[in-house]
């Protein structure tokens, strides 16, 4: 399924009682990205979801928390995703082996083995409308000032929260990948979190108060939308990922080397925001906005 079925699907089941439902609780990996919120908060009210890559087998809510909801039954959809956020706890994953410490102990973080640090987002929809609305603003400003703009952009991806680590950008090395060499070189790494990216990029690179404005304004609408995080001390997450691939070649390329079900053009997000027209000014090295549905690939 699709991130766009998953929209349809709720949108038919929420269609005939005009209500939405309370709470969607998304387990798979990646998922706390705002092209999937873009995509389902119309018919939910609270979203629970990961940036990162998730444990393996880890999912919430988790017995206890669902026990206290049966002796609370009425109990408000707000507190319950708290009782879930609450009940969570981050992981650091990274590979220990003579090879791994070998790779580790070189002076390229390239070469270096992946490390996963896992989080937990409560995402509170009625405020998606306002960060879409300034995502797209912030998008604009940077395709006007892209000559200017572009080193600093190139910057700030290079040292930018990054996800997806886990799964390898080459089909031909999966096997390698999961047993000997979870390296970052071959690591995919094309999900970024949002906050941390606007607030590098206004805050240590740039001084333009078009840029500075318009990055305030998405932090403050991301701020009253993820209404709570678990995460590891020291992470940079802060509750919602974007997609912004490290490469040309990365561009509408599916993690695992799975066969693409849906081109990034064609989501919601990307039809309602010039941020897919930034990707591709930006990876193609254009100075000037193009059509959209151009494939990079």
């Amino acid at each position: 399924m699709s991130v766009t079925d998953l929209g349809g699907a709720l949108g038919n089941i929420t269609r005939g009682s005009g209500e939405r439902i309370d709470i969607l609780s998304l387990n798979m990996c990646l998922s706390s990205m705002i092209e999937v919120i873009s995509e389902v908060y119309r018919y939910v009210g609270f979203i629970v979801a990961t940036e990162a890559d998730n444990a393996p087998l880890y999912v919430w809510p988790s017995e206890d928390v669902i026990q206290r909801l049966i002796e609370n039954p009425r109990v408000s959809p707000r507190i319950f995703t708290g009782w879930i956020l609450d009940d969570y706890e981050p992981c650091y994953y990274e590979m220990n082996t003579p090879l791994s410490s070998l790779f580790n102990s070189l002076p390229y973080p390239s070469l270096h083995t992946v490390v996963i640090k896992t989080s937990l987002s409560v995402i509170d929809t009625s405020g998606v409308d306002k960060l879409i609305k300034a995502i797209d603003k912030f998008s604009n400003v940077l395709i006007t000032g892209i000559n200017e703009f572009k080193s600093m952009i190139t910057e700030v991806r290079s040292v930018v929260r990054s996800f997806g680590r886990w799964s390898t950008k080459y089909h031909i090395l999966v096997p390698v990948y999961e047993n000997w060499f979870p390296l970052n070189i071959f690591s995919y790494s094309d999900y970024i979190d949002l906050y941390d990216f606007v607030h590098l990029l206004t805050k240590d690179y740039s001084r333009d108060d078009g840029l500075r404005n318009s990055s305030v304004e998405v932090m403050k609408s991301l701020k009253d939308v993820v209404m709570g995080l678990k995460k590891l001390p020291g992470d940079h997450s802060h509750g919602i990922s974007i997609y912004f691939p490290d490469s040309r070649s990365q561009y509408n390329k599916p993690i695992w080397g799975y066969n693409l079900t849906l081109r990034y053009e064609d989501l919601g997000f990307s039809e309602n925001t010039r941020w897919d027209d930034l990707l591709h000014i930006y990876l193609l090295g254009n100075s000037v906005s193009i059509e959209r549905g151009v494939n990079l690939k």
